[in-house]
């Protein structure tokens, strides 16, 4: 079921490209500036190899890449498809306006706070798990494995032969 006719609907709205505007303002046939026309991309990065939450926001052509104390990292992805030139020494400007993109959705602080309770909650349980009779928590099969595979050196071929159901009127 959807919404009644004239009812509210979830989402963007559809602004110009109603009136034959082209996102982000611009008149049909007018290129859009995609950094007005579509909202940031933002990943978040927390696995191995980072000391700090990482994050990721792509603006139109740049990118820019933080990572706690680490240098930031902007690139021109259409200049620089590689990512091998970081022009965020070059363009504070640009840096700032994707560092404020990031900021209003991700609180990269706090991200680290709770990924540093969590990792403190971890180690609480993992030391207590070691005290006593240890018990896995991963997935215990109920079959006994020596039931389930031939662990004999009988012949396959005959083993196979007599594990058959007799062949249809073979008793006569």
């Amino acid at each position: 079921s959807g919404p009644a006719p004239g009812g509210a609907v979830s989402g963007p709205a559809p602004g110009g490209a109603v009136s034959g505007q082209a996102p982000g303002g611009a008149a049909s046939g007018e290129a859009a500036d995609p950094a007005v026309s579509r909202p940031p991309v933002i990943a978040e990065y927390h696995g191995e190899g980072v000391q700090a939450p990482a994050a990721m926001v792509r603006r139109g052509r740049h990118k820019l890449i933080v990572a706690g104390d680490d240098p930031e990292l902007l690139f021109d992805l259409e200049s620089d498809p590689r990512e091998l030139d970081n022009l965020a020494g070059a363009s504070p400007d640009v840096v700032a306006e994707l560092r404020a993109a990031l900021a209003a959705e991700l609180d990269l602080a706090e991200i680290d706070r709770r990924v540093r309770i969590s990792q403190r909650e971890r180690r609480l349980v993992a030391a207590a798990l070691r005290q006593g009779r240890y018990t896995a928590w991963d997935h215990q099969p109920p079959a006994d494995a020596a039931t389930q595979y031939i662990r004999n050196r009988g012949d396959l071929y005959e083993l196979q032969r007599r594990a058959r159901l007799e062949e249809p009127g073979a008793d006569g």
